[in-house]
């Protein structure tokens, strides 16, 4: 029997109203998922991706996650700009193209870290000016 790969290394963070959930990919994924997985990076890997077409992959994500969450969770949980780039990490981590997924969650980590870091003020040494 063969040894299943570790999957769950590829986590998903979705922020939800009620706080940060974190799911992982399963340790046992279908190869019909895995085709389909396939089928969706190509599909994904485009300039414009049309909705009907995002709300069709937003679906195999919840079904790839074992309906842990669901489509509404995983749409209010995921910024959209970053939508189509999550879910096309995602199934690079189901094909098994670990570092490109963990590459471009890492950038979109990045990005929306950027902005929640604070901006260190520059304060110099005022003194209290004289009346």
């Amino acid at each position: 029997m063969q040894e299943n790969q570790k999957t769950e290394s590829f986590k998903l963070v979705l922020n939800l109203p009620a706080g940060k959930k974190t799911f992982f990919l399963p340790t046992y994924i279908s190869s019909t998922d895995g085709f389909e997985a396939a089928e969706w990076t190509e599909k994904l890997n485009v300039e414009n991706v049309r909705f009907d077409v995002l709300k069709e992959a937003t679906h195999f994500v919840v079904k790839v996650f074992g309906n842990r969450f669901t489509a509404e969770e995983f749409l209010e949980g995921v910024h959209i700009w970053f939508l189509t780039s999550t879910i096309y990490a995602i199934c690079l981590a189901i094909v098994g193209r670990i570092a490109e997924a963990v590459a471009v969650i890492n950038a979109i980590d990045s990005k929306t870290n950027a902005a929640k870091k604070k901006r260190q003020r520059n304060r110099k040494n005022r003194s209290n000016p004289q009346k």
